[in-house]
């Protein structure tokens, strides 16, 4: 979407040894570009007649931002050339900092190796105004309801001039005898993009029965009017199509029954002082994949083509990977498949690609595929697909590592799960802990259950820290936009559980 503002990063980088009159540019690679192609953010022109020098860079970026940059000091004169560079991912400077490990050596454009200059960077976000909101809306009357229908609110960020319309919340049906919504809680971020006055829409859908949901009703609000209220801020509900003429026709009265507000970090604070990301794996071997040695098999390998699982593992992996300290401790589970153990071949939910149960862990996303790649000549492909085992696991996990890691669990499968109602009550469960769930379809099931899933109401001791993406030839010829449609979910929900933990940020 046009017109969403990404925090702004501040990259405040001091030079070392370097040459006192040159030009020092910050890169980003183009991703839409068929070819690597390096665009320039900023130029600046040094002269001073010291070789130490700082320079504050400023670009956008968002978690999980895997963009490549690049710092380079050209000379300047009659034969400008490249003196030194540095690469780098916001990721790959955000563990350089927690590490103090943020003097960094520029290396030579020729042959890559360590120059005598050094560059020493700190990182800083744009502070922006954030809060927790939590708020609950009633109203004892609409006109024209039914009294055997069932009613509910939706929450619209319209922006028409960058063409702007993204749906925020939408509350949970009531019955439209006792109009009582529950209470919700939502980042001012994501209810109104920061922007505390500008209008959010307000929708009243009705549905009876079997019928279709129809549009009973339209009202307008602003963040900055309820925060200014006192404890009776209300607004009218009008008929659909009436709201921008003099004369409305109103249809009832919403009420504000409850709102509250609580100081809200950004990610971008936690990941730079204590949060640690913990990446895992969890593979379908269920028979429905076909046997790895046929082409149409979902698992037939053709190196150096990745298959579908290769590519998501690797894909979603190189986005995330620079987020987590210790790159060589990421679990790799599989589901569905046929074990040899102690002579006999069993079925297993929940066992350990590398075929070390101790130790499940492999190094960097290269050992995942190697563990991925072998295993397919050592399991049988076998059923069902279940997943509960395997987000159960997880979660034990998780609670062992503490308050200073998030785990983001990818199971990729190709169908939905057998164990639907335990799978369930386990995505319940781990929505107490700080971990989510990335569900990655591959194949060409339509994942009815799946998605059924995805569009459940939960009750409001629950998080919803799981959701769902296919992969298809779409996201195959564009990884760009895969990765935000799978990875982007996990800003609100990471801070929706670090929220829930009660964990504050170390940034003042």
């Amino acid at each position: 979407m046009k017109g969403i503002k990404k925090p702004q990063i501040k990259l405040k980088v001091e030079f070392i040894n370097c040459p006192n009159k040159c030009n020092i540019l910050l890169q980003k690679i183009n991703d839409n570009k068929e070819k690597e192609e390096w665009d320039e953010i900023q130029n600046e022109r040094i002269s001073t007649n010291k070789q130490d020098f700082s320079v504050t860079f400023a670009f956008d970026s968002n978690f999980p931002d895997r963009s490549y940059f690049k710092l380079s000091v050209q000379t300047k004169g009659s034969e400008s050339a490249e003196f030194g560079f540095y690469s780098f991912t916001l990721g790959d400077l955000i563990i350089c900092i927690k590490e103090k490990k943020n003097k960094l050596a520029l290396k030579d454009p020729k042959t890559t190796k360590d120059l005598g200059s050094f560059i020493q960077i700190s990182l800083e976000e744009e502070k922006k105004e954030s809060y927790l909101l939590k708020m609950a809306f009633s109203s004892e009357k609409i006109k024209k309801l039914s009294s055997k229908s069932n009613v509910y609110l939706k929450f619209l960020f319209i922006d028409e001039e960058n063409e702007i319309s993204k749906e925020v919340w939408r509350t949970m049906r009531c019955p439209s005898k006792e109009i009582q919504w529950n209470s919700f809680k939502i980042s001012s971020n994501d209810f109104c993009m920061g922007e505390f006055d500008h209008p959010i829409t307000v929708e009243c859908w009705e549905q009876k029965s079997s019928e279709k949901e129809k549009l009973a009703g339209v009202g307008e609000i602003t963040l900055e009017e309820m925060i200014q209220s006192t404890n009776d801020y209300k607004f009218p509900l009008v008929v659909p199509g009436t709201q921008k003429k003099k004369k409305a026709k109103q249809l009832g009265i919403i009420d504000l029954v409850s709102f509250s507000k609580s100081q809200e970090y950004s990610l971008f604070s936690y990941l730079t002082t204590k949060l640690e990301i913990q990446l895992a794996f969890a593979v379908d071997f269920t028979a429905s994949n076909g046997l790895p040695k046929f082409p149409n098999s979902l698992h037939y390998r053709d190196p150096p083509k990745l298959n579908q699982y290769e590519t998501v593992i690797h894909t979603l992996g190189s986005a995330l990977l620079p987020y987590q300290k210790n790159k060589n401790t990421i679990p790799a589970l599989g589901f569905g498949g046929k074990i040899n153990t102690t002579g006999k071949n069993i079925n297993c939910q929940c066992f350990p690609l590398n075929g070390k149960p101790e130790n499940p862990e492999c190094e960097g996303i290269g050992g995942v595929l190697n563990a991925y790649q072998n295993a397919l000549k050592h399991v049988g492909l076998h059923g069902p697909a279940n997943f509960a085992n395997i987000i159960k696991g997880m979660k034990v996990m998780t609670e062992t590592l503490g308050n200073t890691y998030y785990t983001v669990l990818i199971i990729i499968t190709d169908g939905d799960p057998c164990d639907l109602v335990l799978t369930v009550n386990a995505l319940l469960s781990s929505s107490k802990e700080l971990m989510s769930v990335v569900f990655v379809g591959v194949g060409d099931d339509n994942f009815t259950d799946m998605k059924r899933i995805m569009a459940s109401q939960l009750d409001q001791k629950y998080r919803k820290n799981f959701h769902f993406v296919k992969f298809d030839e779409n996201f195959k010829n564009n990884p760009k936009l895969f990765i935000q449609s799978a990875l982007n979910p996990l800003n609100h929900q990471i801070l929706e559980g670090l929220n829930l933990k009660k964990i504050k940020s170390d940034v003042n």
